[in-house]
């Protein structure tokens, strides 16, 4: 479906992850170099005024380490798409800012090679990373943020259950046998 009639935009649903994808534009994009712009809603004019005379520069929330001077971006070689991540592999001659459709929701988390790596807010509202010059795997996964507190929470419920289920069956402690 679409999220708002005639955005241009379609929802695609992998198992609890829910990614907005642009119609006219692939779900996972290099960029050569960028403009920081802190303000979403500046960023956002940004990104709608980019043109096709500059595509390679994308709109991000904080510096990034990009080689000064004109490149090409990097080549997005495959996407894969799983129950809670998103790989891209992808290759270039310089350092690139890999940006996915995916909305920068807490919960997010993006490794290089399976390294950590770090997520900025590139167009306004997508998941941003850089990923150095070479052929490169770039990750997403997504974990909810309170799931190891409710987790935790949850498991410390049942031992109290469990523990009050069985008390009337383990004698008192100190009981006199009278």
């Amino acid at each position: 479906g679409t999220i708002a009639g005639g955005d241009d935009y379609r929802l695609i649903r992998v198992g609890d992850v829910l990614l907005p994808e642009r119609l006219d534009a692939a779900a996972v994009r290099s960029f050569a170099s960028a403009i920081v712009e802190s303000d979403p809603v500046a960023a956002a004019a940004l990104v709608a005024a980019r043109t096709g005379a500059n595509p390679l520069v994308a709109v991000v929330d904080r510096p990034v380490e990009l080689p000064s001077g004109v490149n090409s971006g990097g080549e997005i070689q495959r996407v894969e798409y799983t129950t809670d991540s998103v790989l891209a592999d992808v290759a270039s001659a310089d350092a690139h800012l890999v940006v996915f459709s995916v909305n920068n929701y807490p919960g997010w988390s993006a490794m290089v090679d399976g390294m950590d790596a770090e997520i900025v807010t590139a167009d306004a509202t997508f998941i941003g990373v850089v990923a150095p010059a070479g052929e490169h795997t770039v990750e997403l996964r997504f974990r909810p943020r309170r799931l190891n507190l409710s987790l935790a929470v949850f498991l410390v419920t049942v031992l109290v259950a469990t523990l009050l289920w069985f008390r009337p069956w383990f004698p008192a402690a100190g009981r006199s046998g009278r």
